[in-house]
């Protein structure tokens, strides 16, 4: 399922124990949050139903919480004042599902015969899709969580079947199988790298440091980075170093994915193999400051 579903489901179930617990009937509408710390989906219809039933706002959330634990996606649920309702889903039990998932929300676009332009990152200018006769499982683009204004652009150039990860008004035409997850909010895209076949981590073309290439290296992935990578010098410097990782400057970027993308070669056992010989550096740090503070 995808976060929009889920949050017409939560929406109905809020709505129906309104009418059922108070005989009012309020409207219910799931809000993003500013931050991942506070859910994946924010709840307000607790201050309107406060003001007519003259109730303590946060009286009226932390019932509502207890009815959302018998859903199975939800992990856990907050109360923030002044009475707000904070949701958070396990993502595993909708991301996991996104390869097989036919929505009638899907947008349905013809096939390219050639690689299509999409729009990657601010900045980074268009990057080719193989054609949907090489990629049989779809594609995952993230146009990156802190731009999300990019998925309509991004998906009004895709020239593939595309899945909105967020609600969006209901295409016509429904699609038998999706080519590419687009996802704009932050948090989906670390499950979605193991439906890639390769992965490119964004904000590398262009100087803004780049992004973390732990999580597809955690699917066994073949990761290609651009040239900037700043935040994440020794990172990159690791793999480098195993050869986990292929860093392609912009002008032979496009080659290099076409290449990696026929033959992906060892890089993703070794990137995993890099995570794992990595694994307890936590410990490790504590061990080491306990000199210090002995």
């Amino acid at each position: 399922m995808l976060k929009n579903d889920l949050c017409r489901r939560l929406e109905e179930r809020l709505r129906t124990w309104a009418v059922e617990t108070f005989g009012v009937d309020v409207p219910v509408f799931a809000q993003g949050t500013p931050k991942v710390a506070l859910g994946d989906a924010a709840f307000a219809f607790p201050l309107k139903l406060a003001g007519r039933l003259k109730k303590r706002p946060l009286e009226i959330a932390e019932g509502a919480a207890l009815i959302l634990k018998e859903f199975p996606f939800v992990e856990r649920t907050a109360v923030a004042p002044p009475g707000y309702l904070n949701v958070f889903f396990k993502r595993k039990t909708y991301i996991n599902d996104l390869a097989d998932y036919r929505p009638p929300s899907a947008v349905s676009r013809p096939a390219s015969p050639a690689p299509s332009p999409v729009l990657s990152n601010a900045g980074e200018g268009v990057i080719p899709l193989p054609p949907r006769e090489v990629n049989p499982r779809g594609a995952t683009l993230s146009p990156n969580g802190y731009h999300p204004g990019l998925s309509q652009q991004v998906a009004g150039q895709a020239g593939h079947d595309v899945i909105p990860a967020i609600p969006h008004p209901p295409p016509p035409t429904p699609s038998p199988r999706p080519q590419v997850f687009l996802l704009d909010t932050v948090g989906e895209l670390a499950y979605c790298y193991q439906f890639g076949r390769l992965s490119f981590v964004g904000g590398s073309l262009v100087p803004t440091g780049g992004h973390n290439i732990i999580e597809p290296a955690l699917y066994k992935k073949c990761t290609v980075i651009g040239p900037h990578y700043e935040n994440f010098k020794e990172i990159v410097r690791d793999f480098l170093e195993k050869k986990a990782v292929v860093v392609a400057p912009p002008d032979a970027f496009i080659q290099s994915v076409a290449t990696l993308y026929a033959d992906p070669g060892p890089y993703g056992e070794r990137a995993h193999d890099v995570v794992q010989a990595n694994l307890g550096s936590l410990e490790r740090t504590l061990e080491a400051l306990r000199l210090f503070l002995a």
